[in-house]
Protein backbone atom coordinates (compact mmCIF):
# COMPACT_ATOMS: atom_id res chain seq x y z
CA UNK A 1 0.00 0.00 0.00
CA UNK A 2 1.50 3.34 -1.14
CA UNK A 3 1.67 5.65 2.47
CA UNK A 4 1.68 9.71 1.65
CA UNK A 5 4.83 11.86 2.76
CA UNK A 6 6.78 8.41 1.84
CA UNK A 7 9.77 8.31 -0.44
CA UNK A 8 9.69 5.66 -3.39
CA UNK A 9 11.78 4.38 -5.59
CA UNK A 10 9.82 4.05 -9.28
CA UNK A 11 11.13 1.82 -11.89
CA UNK A 12 9.36 3.34 -15.16
CA UNK A 13 8.66 1.42 -17.85
CA UNK A 14 10.66 2.80 -20.02
CA UNK A 15 13.79 1.49 -17.46
CA UNK A 16 14.60 5.15 -16.19
CA UNK A 17 14.49 4.65 -11.72
CA UNK A 18 13.12 7.53 -10.10
CA UNK A 19 13.51 8.37 -6.33
CA UNK A 20 10.76 11.08 -4.90
CA UNK A 21 8.12 12.01 -2.12
CA UNK A 22 4.28 10.32 -3.46
CA UNK A 23 2.50 13.40 -1.87
CA UNK A 24 -0.99 12.52 -3.25
CA UNK A 25 -2.36 9.73 -5.56
CA UNK A 26 -5.68 8.33 -6.97
CA UNK A 27 -6.97 5.68 -9.39
CA UNK A 28 -4.92 7.08 -12.36
CA UNK A 29 -1.73 9.18 -11.12
CA UNK A 30 0.43 9.96 -8.39
CA UNK A 31 1.66 12.98 -7.67
CA UNK A 32 5.30 13.46 -6.95
CA UNK A 33 7.51 16.14 -4.78
CA UNK A 34 11.33 16.56 -6.05
CA UNK A 35 11.69 13.71 -8.39
CA UNK A 36 14.88 12.72 -9.14
CA UNK A 37 16.86 10.29 -11.92
CA UNK A 38 19.08 7.06 -10.66
CA UNK A 39 21.98 7.65 -12.33
CA UNK A 40 25.12 4.72 -12.47
CA UNK A 41 28.46 6.45 -12.48
CA UNK A 42 32.26 6.24 -12.28
CA UNK A 43 31.87 7.22 -8.37
CA UNK A 44 28.69 5.45 -7.71
CA UNK A 45 25.05 6.27 -7.72
CA UNK A 46 24.62 9.74 -9.69
CA UNK A 47 21.41 11.35 -8.60
CA UNK A 48 19.89 13.97 -11.23
CA UNK A 49 17.07 16.07 -11.69
CA UNK A 50 14.37 14.37 -13.56
CA UNK A 51 12.67 17.51 -15.05
CA UNK A 52 15.42 20.73 -16.14
CA UNK A 53 12.85 23.01 -17.17
CA UNK A 54 10.33 22.57 -14.93
CA UNK A 55 9.87 24.37 -11.81
CA UNK A 56 11.90 21.92 -9.26
CA UNK A 57 9.30 23.63 -6.56
CA UNK A 58 6.33 22.24 -8.04
CA UNK A 59 5.02 18.95 -7.44
CA UNK A 60 4.82 16.30 -10.58
CA UNK A 61 2.13 14.47 -11.93
CA UNK A 62 2.94 10.77 -13.27
CA UNK A 63 0.39 8.25 -15.11
CA UNK A 64 0.35 4.86 -12.72
CA UNK A 65 0.45 2.93 -16.15
CA UNK A 66 4.15 4.44 -16.58
CA UNK A 67 5.16 2.63 -13.48
CA UNK A 68 6.26 -1.22 -13.93
CA UNK A 69 7.89 -1.62 -9.94
CA UNK A 70 7.41 0.67 -6.73
CA UNK A 71 9.25 0.21 -3.57
CA UNK A 72 9.90 2.32 -0.45
CA UNK A 73 13.25 4.07 -0.88
CA UNK A 74 16.02 2.32 1.01
CA UNK A 75 16.24 4.54 4.29
CA UNK A 76 20.47 5.47 3.30
CA UNK A 77 19.40 6.48 -0.08
CA UNK A 78 16.46 8.66 1.06
CA UNK A 79 18.04 10.55 3.69
CA UNK A 80 20.95 11.45 1.11
CA UNK A 81 18.98 12.46 -1.34
CA UNK A 82 16.91 15.39 0.39
CA UNK A 83 19.76 16.59 1.59
CA UNK A 84 21.69 16.35 -1.30
CA UNK A 85 19.22 18.55 -3.17
CA UNK A 86 20.12 21.58 -1.54
CA UNK A 87 23.43 21.39 -2.68
CA UNK A 88 23.47 20.51 -6.38
CA UNK A 89 21.52 19.18 -9.39
CA UNK A 90 23.81 16.21 -10.30
CA UNK A 91 25.99 14.61 -7.16
CA UNK A 92 27.76 11.23 -6.81
CA UNK A 93 26.76 9.03 -4.31
CA UNK A 94 28.68 5.71 -2.94
CA UNK A 95 26.42 3.16 -0.92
Amino acid sequence: MIEVGKTYTMRMGYGEEIVAKIVGYNAVTYTISKPVAVVPGQQGIQLMNSLFTADPESDVTVNISSVAMIAPVREDVGTVIWKLQQVSSLCAVKF
